[in-house]
C-alpha cells in the first residue's frame, strides 16, 4: 500500500511537471497554468483520500467492544467502569478491564481509559487506573496489567508512568505514519 502511494505520487509529480512544460511551450497564460496545476493536485488528493478511506473500511481500525459494551465485556470476561460527577450524574470518564489473557499468562489488559476534557488533570484518570489495578490484584490475583497506546497520547503516557507502568515495546503504526504504538506494563 505504501509502495503504491509513493509510486503514485512520483508519477503524479512527473505528470504535473509535463503539464507545466506543455503550458509554457504553448505560451498559455499564467492564470491557466495555475488552474491546471490546482485542478491536477485537487484530483490527486481526491484519489489519495479515496484510497485511504477504502483502506480504512477494509481494515477496521476500531474494535467492536464499544458497540455493545455490556455483551462484549460479559462474553469476553471483563469489566467496564464509568466515573460520574456526583453533582449532576454526568459521565466524566471510563476504563475497561479485559481478562482474556488471565488464563494464558496471569495478566490483564487495561483498555478504553478516557476522561472528559474538562475533568482532566484533576486525578480522575489516576483514580480509574488505580481502581482497575486494585480489582485485578485482589479479585483476580493477576501478576501484571498491560496496555497499548500511541505516541500521540502524551498525557495518557504521563498518567500511566505516574501509576507505575513502564514502556516495554515500541513500533511503527501500520495505519498512521509518524505514530508509534507503545505497549506498557505494570507488575502488581
Amino acid at each position: 500500500m505504501i509502495y503504491f502511494i509513493l509510486k503514485f505520487s512520483f508519477i503524479s509529480t512527473i505528470i504535473a511537471y509535463f503539464l507545466v512544460i506543455a503550458v509554457q511551450y504553448w505560451k498559455i497564460s499564467i492564470e491557466f497554468e495555475k488552474y491546471i496545476i490546482f485542478f491536477y493536485y485537487k484530483l490527486f488528493f481526491k484519489i489519495i483520500n479515496s484510497i485511504f478511506l477504502s483502506f480504512k473500511r477494509y481494515y477496521s481500525l476500531e474494535s467492536n467492544d464499544l458497540k455493545d459494551i455490556k455483551n462484549y465485556y460479559n462474553n469476553q470476561r471483563g469489566f467496564f467502569w464509568v466515573a460520574e460527577n456526583q453533582d449532576n450524574s454526568e459521565i466524566i470518564g471510563h476504563i475497561a478491564l479485559d481478562l482474556t489473557c488471565l488464563d494464558l499468562d496471569n495478566s490483564v489488559e487495561l483498555r478504553r481509559c478516557a476522561v472528559s476534557s474538562k475533568y482532566r488533570q484533576k486525578g480522575v484518570g489516576k483514580l480509574l487506573v488505580e481502581h482497575l489495578i486494585k480489582i485485578a490484584k485482589t479479585e483476580f490475583n493477576a501478576s501484571s496489567v498491560f496496555l497499548t497506546t500511541s505516541t500521540i497520547q502524551l498525557s495518557a503516557i504521563k498518567l500511566y508512568k505516574k501509576c507505575g507502568f513502564h514502556i516495554t515495546y515500541l513500533k511503527m503504526n501500520e495505519f498512521m505514519f509518524n505514530v508509534k504504538v507503545i505497549k506498557m506494563i505494570k507488575f502488581i
